[in-house]
């Protein structure tokens, strides 16, 4: 029953319903990078995608076209820069995941 909660929790956490009940995603979970999550959102210009960690409170923007680092959002912590080096590295190692973050950025914003 717990994994059933966390599950619908998960689904509920990246849908949205429009007001005639067709559901929508409004984000995206790409990878995971130790405690550093990538994810994309809906309806976010400049194309960019952000660097999650609720244990270190961090929400950094990165470029989705040269995966440089743009800001904090909000009153979050500043993200360390050898966690920037390595969010670089994981997409120049892994050119397969950095395609897919492109293309799940390119699906979340068609309309």
């Amino acid at each position: 029953m717990d994994e059933l909660s966390e599950q619908l929790n998960l689904h509920f956490d990246r849908t949205r319903i429009w007001k005639d009940g067709r559901v929508y995603l409004i984000k995206e979970l790409v990878a995971t990078v130790n405690d550093l999550k990538i994810v994309v959102y809906r309806d976010h210009y400049p194309p960019h995608f952000h660097v999650l960690s609720k244990q270190r409170s961090i929400d950094a923007r990165f470029s989705l076209d040269t995966l440089d680092y743009i800001n904090e959002k909000g009153n979050k912590r500043k993200i360390k820069s050898d966690d920037i080096k390595k969010i670089k590295a994981f997409f120049e190692w892994r050119p397969d995941k950095l395609k897919l973050l492109r293309d799940r950025h390119a699906r979340l914003n068609i309309d």
